[in-house]
């Protein structure tokens, strides 16, 4: 899928439920971070399941506390080598309003991370960043 179809989709996600909260710019690139450690794929799947585990929250947590969530499942993905969620296309699509592209790539059978991430785990920008930078309120420009 075209790389600006994946962007606009995760935008689609954020900006229906709010999610970045009062700080548009730092969200933006900490979800920018996200989508360099990891793939459009997989942070869209992780929003939609984090927007569903949150759903009976009030209030919707956002902002920086949610990509703090996202981060966490990605990270536990990754290191369970698969993805796993209890989201069926169906209940993605009502969810997003979106037809369940990433979904259908990634959440029908358990695969590995290492698959569907945006860079080569062998790359010596991969190896350098194993984690992504830990989520703070004076994250660099």
């Amino acid at each position: 899928m075209d790389v600006l179809i994946q962007r606009q989709r995760l935008q689609h996600i954020v900006d229906s439920y709010a999610l970045a909260g009062r700080d548009d710019a730092l969200f933006d690139r900490r979800l920018a971070a996200l989508v360099q450690q990891y793939s459009y794929n997989a942070v869209e799947l992780a929003l939609v399941e984090g927007l569903v585990q949150n759903w009976l929250r009030y209030p919707l947590p956002r902002g920086l506390a949610f990509l703090e969530q996202i981060q966490t499942r990605l990270q536990a993905w990754r290191e369970a080598t698969m993805i796993s969620t209890g989201l069926t296309p169906t209940q993605f699509e009502q969810v997003t309003g979106l037809p369940p592209h990433s979904f259908e790539n990634m959440a029908a059978s358990p695969i590995d991370l290492a698959a569907i991430e945006r860079r080569s785990p062998t790359s010596p920008a991969s190896q350098a960043a194993e984690r992504p930078p830990p989520f703070s309120s004076d994250f660099p420009a």
